[in-house]
């Protein structure tokens, strides 16, 4: 009787211990799940997807620099788009405006995919994005508050636009942070091309082609000579205002006409002004 109860007490402790235990690891998958570390907005979930901040220094040319990322996920099958959404969808707007102590974000676009759909090509990203923003504090030496207003749209069938507040407070000793998703993210930005790139361009010579027309050159018949000379026939040589507000209107009638001469070869234009009653011929 003794050893029944002396194993019924055992194995209740064991119980209870057990079920300390998984309470423990319940709630230390939930606190890591909801919970924002510091530089950090906690997941907000969206159509299909969920977006946060994060934040965090790196070093560049050695120097410390501090940036944030807009880290969006999306479900299978779904998509959003790059700066420039091909032929359909829209592009992602960031609002900073909310912000305190912050002088200047820039948002770095990683290199996008193409996508194939009804509508054409669209251009963008798939399964997840973070989107690295340069942080310029306007007092280095003070917290920067992000707030941001993201909209974005998400297609699959349909495209859905989302609105969605993130909020994160980036201490000004904020340390390494999520630098490493970070710079993966920043790895994947396009970069200017250095020198020696490209391939340098020597010389240029121009291959004027055409039939050869001997060595005479070939003028255009009519020129503003000849059409000077019609006018004084025709009796506009006037003086006055009447004759100047006649000579502006024939003036506003001029065209440009070109004919091509040839000479050694070579294909030549000339230009001249003609009256809209005179067709130039070349002789």
């Amino acid at each position: 009787m003794l050893n029944f109860r002396m194993i019924r007490a055992s194995t209740s402790r064991r119980c209870r211990a057990f079920l300390a235990v998984a309470i423990l690891c319940c709630t230390g998958l939930s606190s890591g799940v909801e919970a924002a570390q510091p530089g950090q907005s906690p997941w907000v979930d969206q159509t299909n997807s969920k977006v946060r901040l994060v934040s965090g220094t790196l070093s560049e040319d050695s120097n410390s620099a501090l940036y944030a990322g807009v880290q969006l996920r999306m479900d299978p099958g779904w998509k959003t788009y790059w700066r420039n959404p091909g032929d359909s969808g829209v592009p992602p707007s960031f609002d900073w405006s909310g912000s305190k102590n912050l002088k200047h974000a820039e948002v770095l676009f990683p290199i996008p995919h193409r996508f194939a759909d009804a509508n054409g090509t669209a251009i963008g990203y798939d399964d997840e994005v973070v989107f690295p923003v340069r942080i310029t504090p306007k007092d280095a030496g003070t917290p920067v508050q992000l707030s941001l207003t993201l909209d974005y749209g998400l297609c699959k069938e349909l495209c859905i636009p989302n609105s969605v507040e993130l909020n994160a407070k980036l201490p000004a000793n904020l340390g390494k942070g999520d630098a490493a998703l970070i710079r993966q993210a920043k790895a994947r930005i396009p970069q200017p091309a250095g020198d020696g790139a490209l391939p340098r361009i020597g010389t240029v010579t121009a291959k004027l082609d055409g039939p050869r027309h001997g060595s005479s050159s070939k003028r255009c018949s009519r020129t503003v000579h000849e059409y000077r000379s019609l006018r004084h026939q025709r009796g506009d040589s006037g003086s006055g205002a009447q004759s100047a507000r006649a000579a502006e209107g024939r003036q506003a009638a001029l065209r440009r006409h070109s004919c091509i001469a040839g000479r050694s070869g070579r294909r030549q234009r000339k230009t001249a002004d003609i009256h809209p009653g005179l067709r130039p011929r070349c002789a």
